[in-house]
């Protein structure tokens, strides 16, 4: 990623931030993060000397997570915690900067945490960084840190390197993997390997349109106006933010923001578009008994008749919500 397109995508995960938490995004990170996309890391330690360290956390884990090296180095220098969690980010709960960068890829960024302190935490699940790692894929990130937690504390992860390289249907790493000493793979794992395929082949057609994640966001905040100017300017209807399994559609009908779907609607959204498990919107909308929701996709001549890959239409997915109801 050069400079010019880390600073867009810092500019508009700060954007999307203060759109998601207002006042709760805080003033220190805000300005932190402002500074970095100005150019000016020399202010950052000055910003966080102002306040106090824990409130940069959540710049930290941003500024991670595009691999802005210059602003993590000033705030690792001003003392913010690289094993902090912080519970607002827009993404996930419970995130820090080392699993935001495991997530993201940047190699570098995690070595400069690692020596800064920065803690490999076990999960219920495994190893939180080496699982973001190994499900997206990126090989040399999951040999570092395989190598660290035998380091750090005697112990092989192999385990978890596996279970989440079968997850993201990381078919090449998890070869590696399962050729390893130790490594035991059963037919669980294989089934979970050959799922998570299946899954990263539909995230990876989903068209990346420009601008989609303006879009993707404003719909999943029902922000109906900035849904309208963004298709008004040429934002794709079938929008799809990268590592999100749904299109803009989709969230519509789940979320039941009728108005917002009637817009996407207008603008040429593909009716029977299907999510990663084979939904269409009006599966997802039949779901939830969203009857505004399923009103407008069949009006707008969405086919009830198509199955999803577990073979359920979505009159089939109103029979079960209404079933579910009765029982409540």
């Amino acid at each position: 990623m050069t400079a010019g397109a880390r600073d867009l995508e810092l500019r508009r995960r700060l954007d999307g931030l203060l759109r998601w938490l207002g006042p709760r995004l805080g003033t220190t990170s805000r300005l932190v993060l402002e500074a970095a996309i100005a150019g000016e890391v020399e202010r950052i330690p000055t910003i966080v000397a102002e306040r106090t360290p824990s409130a940069a956390v959540l710049a930290l884990i941003e500024l991670a997570r595009v691999g802005h090296l210059e602003g993590l180095d000033a705030l690792l220098r001003a003392g913010v915690d690289p094993s902090r969690t912080t519970h607002a980010t827009v993404t996930v709960t419970d995130e820090t900067a080392l699993t935001a960068a495991c997530a993201a890829g940047h190699e570098e960024v995690v070595r400069r945490l690692l020596r800064a302190g920065a803690r490999l935490e076990y999960g219920k699940n495994g190893w939180l960084a080496l699982s973001e790692a190994a499900a997206a894929g990126h090989e040399s990130l999951v040999d570092l840190l395989l190598e660290e937690i035998r380091r750090q504390h005697g112990r092989e992860a192999i385990w978890t390197a596996l279970e989440f390289a079968a997850f993201g249907g990381q078919e090449r790493l998890f070869a590696r993997l399962a050729a390893r000493p130790g490594a035991e793979v059963d037919d669980r794992l294989r089934e979970e390997l050959a799922e998570g395929v299946r899954r990263r082949q539909h995230r990876e057609a989903l068209v990346r349109y420009e601008r989609a994640d303006e879009l993707m966001d404003a719909v999943c905040q029902d922000d109906v106006e900035t849904v309208r100017r963004l298709l008004a300017e040429g934002v794709h209807p079938d929008a799809a933010e990268e590592n999100r399994e749904l299109a803009a559609i989709h969230s519509a009908a789940m979320k039941d923001t009728a108005d917002v779907l009637t817009l996407l609607l207008e603008a040429g959204a593909t009716l029977d578009l299907q999510d990663e498990d084979g939904n269409t919107a009006l599966h997802l909308a039949a779901a939830g008994l969203h009857v505004e929701c399923m009103h407008a996709l069949l009006h707008a001549g969405a086919d009830p008749s198509v199955r999803a890959d577990d073979g359920t239409t979505a009159g089939q997915w109103v029979e079960r919500a209404r079933a579910a109801l009765s029982k409540s």
